[in-house]
């Protein structure tokens, strides 16, 4: 998508969070060279550049029968990667994980209304 942008092919596009950081870390991408639709101010939680509220990337779900105690293993070690993904990535590693428990469709589609043409 950034690609598209930057060449002209297109207008305007989505791509995920940290698309844009990783870019600029490897120079693909200029400061200043895209602009981002009404941006959300810097969060300390969440240091990526982002216009639409935060909604999990990344859904982790357990089949009824799985006990209780394993899904709390599963999440604790997924809440640790904190460290070694960090590791792996040009971003500063965040200092501590927002969750998001819930989350409904619909939201997400008004997001996109101010993008809509108007008519």
């Amino acid at each position: 998508m950034i690609s598209a942008l930057l060449s002209g092919d297109v207008e305007a596009g989505f791509v995920r969070s940290g698309i844009v950081e990783d870019w600029l870390a490897q120079g693909r991408l200029q400061p200043g060279q895209l602009s981002v639709i009404e941006a959300h101010p810097a969060d300390p939680y969440f240091p990526l550049v982002h216009s639409t509220r935060l909604y999990p990337e990344w859904a982790l779900a357990a089949m009824p029968h799985v006990p209780m105690e394993d899904i709390r293993r599963v999440s604790n070690a997924l809440l640790q990667l904190n460290g070694v993904l960090a590791k792996r990535s040009s971003l500063s590693p965040l200092t501590r994980p927002r969750i998001i428990c819930q989350w409904n469709w619909p939201p997400a589609l008004w997001a996109l209304l101010p993008l809509r043409p108007k008519t």
